[in-house]
């Protein structure tokens, strides 16, 4: 198919005044009637909200979470939304936008690399409405079309699943320069709920259901009484949440990485969005008046997406984690929830309470210029050498054991500071 790409003007949608015009389209449909669009305005954006909120997806990819991350991130230049149509009538579209970036790349937990960089990011679920090959080959043409053009030096796609038809013409479209050459595949966990917790708890395994029965006979002699779950959600409660969940996420491991829950401008943005749409879901374990445990996550379309999950280390030896998120189950299938989604990783909690796992992968796509090229070679260096000292580690099972110490270095280090 011999399909035309139009883009309109890049604009800081920040300033955009509200009754801006939008942009028309540059170019007449091809004979097949298939179009493929950037949008880079709000108004443009609000010209497709009916199919965009008609085809349900995951809430990064919702239409006023982007508004919101473009409104409130400097760094963030523009949307960027390819739209697929036909006939005149979108079809599909791949939600992301245009941003300055500082790329990093990590050995490990071992940062290596950064570098300032404009980028064209894709949220997670970016891809909605008819997933077919061919629209899913014009969004990737149109992207690279872009990099070409040198709008960006990098664009980058958040973890499409490695059977699906956009990842396979992300690695078959780009020419070599282009190409993202070691993408590494992740695993995702999911577990759907039935509609009584019992037949959720019966479905796990034997030896999963005894030693859950274990650890919570254990806490609930430990904190005899004191123990109590309460779940944030509203926006007159975020501040007190917010405050709670960040008292337990400051202890562990995760903060030692820079990664998980933090209090921040950016984190309390995104919860004040979800807490307005109804969708905000902190849930915290106390010792009396001690927060111990927190998950926080966020409730859409019938499925609590797990964000940050966390525990005071004191509290290790009864697996505070595991006793509250039996508790959310709990509550999950008396609200008739579909299922919990994990998230990206593969940690074993995920795998034991998880019924369905598929893969996934970041890819990335390089403008064939100087900065973009570059930033490929660190790209699959970093990639091969990751993957290489996995594999070695892997056969003397050493990569859960050095884990597992790094992760209670860093938390025993969280928890003295």
């Amino acid at each position: 198919m011999n399909t035309k790409y139009a883009s309109s003007p890049v604009l800081d949608t920040r300033a955009e005044a509200e009754d801006s015009t939008p942009t028309a389209p540059t170019r007449a449909a091809v004979a097949s009637g298939v179009t493929a669009r950037v949008l880079k305005t709000f108004a443009e954006l609000e010209e497709v909200r009916a199919a965009w909120t008609a085809w349900q997806g995951h809430p990064d990819s919702d239409i006023d979470f982007l508004r919101m991350l473009v409104e409130s991130r400097e760094e963030i230049i523009s949307p960027y939304v390819v739209v697929v149509s036909r006939g005149g009538q979108p079809d599909a579209l791949m939600v992301g936008r245009l941003e300055r970036r500082e790329i990093r790349y990590r050995i490990g937990y071992l940062p290596v690399f950064k570098a300032r960089a404009r980028g064209i990011s894709f949220q997670y679920g970016g891809l909605r409405g008819n997933p077919s090959d061919e629209n899913c080959r014009e969004i990737i043409l149109a992207i690279l079309e872009s990099l070409k053009s040198g709008e960006a030096d990098v664009a980058t796609l958040d973890y499409p699943s490695t059977d699906s038809l956009l990842y396979k013409h992300a690695r078959s479209a780009p020419g070599f320069l282009a190409r993202d050459l070691l993408p590494v595949p992740q695993p995702r966990h999911r577990m759907r709920l039935q509609a009584r917790f019992e037949e959720v708890f019966q479905a796990l395994s034997g030896s999963h259901r005894q030693s859950l029965r274990s650890q919570a006979k254990k806490i609930e002699q430990k904190l005899s009484g004191r123990m109590k779950v309460h779940c944030f959600r509203e926006p007159d409660e975020l501040e007190v949440g917010i405050r709670t969940v960040e008292e337990v996420a400051r202890k562990t491991y995760h903060r030692g990485l820079g990664v998980g829950f933090d209090d921040n401008p950016r984190s309390r943005r995104m919860m004040q969005f979800h807490a307005e749409n109804g969708r905000l879901r902190m849930y915290v374990l106390f010792d009396g008046d001690a927060p111990i445990a927190f998950w926080a996550g966020v409730v859409h379309n019938g499925w609590y997406y797990s964000d940050h999950t966390g525990f005071d280390p004191e509290y290790r030896d009864c697996s505070p984690g595991n006793y509250l998120f039996v508790k959310m189950i709990e509550e999950f299938c008396k609200e008739g929830l579909q299922g919990i989604d994990f998230g990206l990783g593969d940690a074993r909690y995920k795998q034991r309470f998880g019924n369905h796992a598929f893969e996934e992968s970041c890819v990335t796509l390089f403008a064939p210029r100087p900065k973009g090229l570059a930033i490929k070679f660190v790209h699959a260096t970093t990639a091969a050498v990751s993957v290489a000292l996995k594999t070695i580690l892997s056969r003397g099972n050493l990569v859960d054991k050095l884990k597992r110490r790094w992760r209670d270095r860093l938390a025993r280090r969280n928890a003295e500071s």
